[in-house]
């Protein structure tokens, strides 16, 4: 039987801050380094190697974290939020309600100032 293991990656610095990362690239903080190498401990010994993750450093860490050999793949990364990356959640929340319910919802997609690559 096969199996298909989906791994989030551990809390990034911008996490820990409660900012919006979508496609920017922060590292992980220490404690989602702690959270990677906890998660190998109570994986099964039988889980493959091979992995593909995001080409973000915050998923090939957890995944270098876990003993895995993974391919990065950008196609894996999140989806982009526009100008709110990097931005403060409890600040976006505040400043304009409306669209921040909206996006919860998937009503709503931030602009982008930059053209995506």
């Amino acid at each position: 039987m096969s199996r298909l293991y989906l791994i989030r990656h551990g809390e990034s610095v911008w996490n820990a801050t409660r900012r919006l990362r979508g496609q920017a690239d922060p590292d992980l903080s220490p404690r989602g380094e702690s959270q990677a190498r906890e998660l190998a401990t109570v994986l099964p010994p039988q889980l493959p190697r091979d992995a593909i993750c995001s080409d973000l450093q915050r998923a090939s860490r957890t995944a270098a974290l876990l003993g895995l050999d993974a391919q990065p793949d950008r196609r894996w990364r999140e989806i982009g939020v526009g100008e709110w990356e990097g931005q403060d959640t409890d600040d976006l929340r505040t400043r304009d309600p409306a669209c921040w319910r909206a996006w919860r919802a998937g009503d709503f997609t931030p602009r982008y100032s930059v053209q995506l690559q």
